[in-house]
C-alpha cells in the first residue's frame, strides 16, 4: 500500500511533462525509470509521479524502499510543489493504493489543501 496524491486540473491550467521534468530535476531529481516515472535523488529521496497533458492530471505516489517494511513518505519537495501550483480549483485526491486500485481517502480544491496542509505543518512545529 502506497500514499497517493492526484490533481485533475481545471481548462484554465494545463500540466506540462517537460516543464515537471525540469522543475525536479533541478531541485537533483533524476528520473531512474522513464516508463515508471520513477524520480530519485541523490539523498535517496523517491517518488513515482506521472503527467497526463490532455487529461490535465498529475498523480504523485511514494515509493517503498528496499529493506522497510513501512512505505516511504513522498518527499518535502512534491509537497512544496502541488503548494506552488496556480489553479486554486484543481481537485486534490488524497489515498492509498491497495494494489487493486486506489482508495480515495479525501477530495478538496487546491485552495483547501493548503490552508489544511499549512494548518498540519503550524501543529507540527
Amino acid at each position: 500500500m502506497s500514499e497517493v496524491v492526484a490533481l485533475a486540473f481545471t481548462e484554465e491550467c494545463t500540466p506540462s511533462w517537460d516543464a515537471f521534468l525540469k522543475h525536479f530535476q533541478g531541485l537533483g531529481f533524476i528520473l531512474t525509470d522513464e516508463n515508471k516515472g520513477i524520480f530519485t535523488a541523490q539523498w535517496g529521496d523517491t517518488f513515482k509521479a506521472t503527467v497526463f497533458e490532455e487529461a490535465r492530471y498529475m498523480l504523485f505516489e511514494e515509493i517503498k524502499k528496499e529493506g522497510e517494511e513501512e512505505n516511504s513518505l513522498l518527499p518535502n519537495e512534491v509537497f512544496d510543489y502541488i503548494m506552488g501550483i496556480e489553479d486554486d480549483n484543481a481537485l486534490v485526491s488524497l489515498g492509498v493504493d491497495s494494489g487493486w486500485g486506489v482508495d480515495v481517502d479525501r477530495e478538496m480544491n487546491l485552495k483547501d489543501f493548503r490552508k489544511h496542509f499549512t494548518a498540519a505543518q503550524v501543529k507540527e512545529e
